[in-house]
Parts: C-alpha cells; structure tokens; sequence
C-alpha cells in the first residue's frame, strides 16, 4: 500500500533552536520534558545539539521514508505567526517569507514532493483568494492549494456545490492544482455524512 507524508516545518531563530524561539519557547519546551521523559527522539524541536545540524526532513529521509506533499502551515486564513505574519496587519511579506521558508527547506530534501498551503473554508471564494493573492503578490511560492470543509449538516450540500466550484475557480487563478486536505461534519450526522463525502469523490 502507498503512503503520504504531511510534514510540519518548524521556523527557528538565529540561535537555531526552537526552544528559544520567541513563538515557540514555552510549548516546545514543556513538549521536550515529556518527550524525552517517554524515550521519545526529539530531532525535530533541536536538531543541532541531537544530530549536528540535520533538519527533520533530513532525519525523515535517512529513514527510507518518501514524501510527495508538505504542507506548510495549517488552515490558514489570515497568515501566519501573528502579528508578523499577518495579513490584516499589512505583513504579507512577511507571510510569504515563512511560506518560502517551508517550501525551500522540503525541496532541498525532497525536490519532487509538492508543496501545500492550506486554507480553511473551501467554500469563500474570498478568503481563498485573500490568501493567495498576498502570497502572489508577495513572491510566495507553492505549488498545490489545500482546502478544508466542516459544514453543518444542514448546510452540506450548497457548501459542497461551492467549495467544488471554488476548486475550478483558484486553479483557472493560479494555475497549481487544488486539493481538498480536510473535510468532516458533526458524527451525529452519519447519513448526511456519508453523503457529503461520497458526493466529494
């Protein structure tokens, strides 16, 4: 059976560390205990002191393992790491700077994998095109849109109409396939789920 790897790109400061990331300290810091506590490796939050400098998609593919996407970030709709990479806050170079930051880290290990950002709200036309059109405009570089669906179960079948829509309009606007990343409705809902994601095949 052939498998595919999401990988999470995690951006260091100067001191390459995460664990002094100003984003990141405390998180990763309590994450490192309990990791290490369990026997866990943890060369994805400080692969200098673990493994010389070797980043995690480096560590990934001594293990045989192969990728064909990444994707960098997570359900986006305004940027990311606020405020400096916010949208709204004028900081869209700053987004695409993070964005490319992923993208250049996994095709120096993987040059064939795609990469994906990740919007949420399949079916907004305009937050999609929010998104990109900050990246586009500056230098952001990708090469696959992924998009999520959580409609209510009252809601499903227009949701579903549009967002399958929206995938043809933001591949004419910037001509890189588009891909539905996450779809899922209440688990109350079991019929009209079933009917929702076999009407997305």
């Amino acid at each position: 059976m052939s498998r595919t790897y999401s990988l999470g790109i995690l951006f260091k400061d100067n001191a390459a560390s995460g664990l002094t990331h100003d984003y990141f300290a405390g998180i990763l810091n309590s994450f490192k205990n309990k990791a290490e506590e369990l026997g866990y490796e943890i060369t994805f939050i400080n692969p200098d002191k673990i493994h010389g400098g070797r980043s995690l998609p480096d560590h990934i593919k001594d293990k045989g393992i192969e990728v064909t996407w990444v994707q960098v970030g997570n359900e986006t709709s305004d940027g990311m790491f606020y405020p400096t990479g916010q949208i709204s806050k004028g900081n869209g170079k700053s987004f695409a700077s993070f964005v490319n930051a992923g993208y250049d880290a996994a095709k120096k290990i993987y040059p064939n994998s795609k990469i994906i950002v990740h919007v949420k709200n399949g079916d907004d036309i305009n937050l999609s095109q929010y998104v990109f059109d900050a990246l586009k405009t500056n230098g952001g570089k990708w090469d696959m849109i992924g998009l999520s669906l959580y409609p209510d179960d009252n809601q499903y079948k227009a949701k579903l109409a549009t967002c399958v829509s929206n995938v043809e309009k933001l591949y004419e606007a910037y001509k890189t396939p588009v891909m539905i990343c996450e779809v899922g409705m209440s688990r109350t809902a079991v019929t009209q789920c079933k009917e929702f994601l076999t009407n997305f095949a």
